[in-house]
């Protein structure tokens, strides 16, 4: 069995929104399937947060269900009318998201999407804090 060994390793529970570190802390930020459970108001917020404890020149590679492009999907019309759980429970999965966008807002450089098709459609954002 293979035995990662880690020296400088701190695992937090904390707020995405306020995260407790201090600025330029990080040299790789990593999220996966964090950004579609969120409400959409704190997409810019979190991702703003990541551009603080983010080194400059740290890497942030985000991973989140989206889509192909900004066009409203069926589903994507029917989510605000049902309670949040609900969603979550009977379709079995989130909505999708286009953060680049919102990447791009935050300040960050060299910003790369690419989209994967499939049962759960996602994106990978591969990005650079200038």
């Amino acid at each position: 069995m293979y035995q990662a060994r880690f020296t400088n390793l701190d695992l937090r529970e904390a707020d995405c929104r306020d995260l407790p570190f201090e600025d330029n802390t990080f040299d790789v930020l990593y999220n996966g399937y964090m950004l579609d459970l969120i409400p959409l108001a704190d997409l810019a917020p979190v991702v703003a947060e990541f551009h603080r404890v983010l080194k400059p020149g740290g890497r942030l590679i985000l991973l989140n269900m989206s889509k192909a492009d900004d066009k409203i999907t069926p589903l994507e019309k029917l989510y605000p009318r049902l309670p949040g759980s609900f969603v979550l429970y009977f379709f079995g999965i989130c909505r999708p998201v286009l953060i680049e966008g919102i990447v791009k807002e935050a300040g960050f450089q060299y910003v790369a999407r690419k989209y994967l098709e499939g049962v759960v459609a996602s994106e990978i954002i591969t990005v650079v804090k200038g």
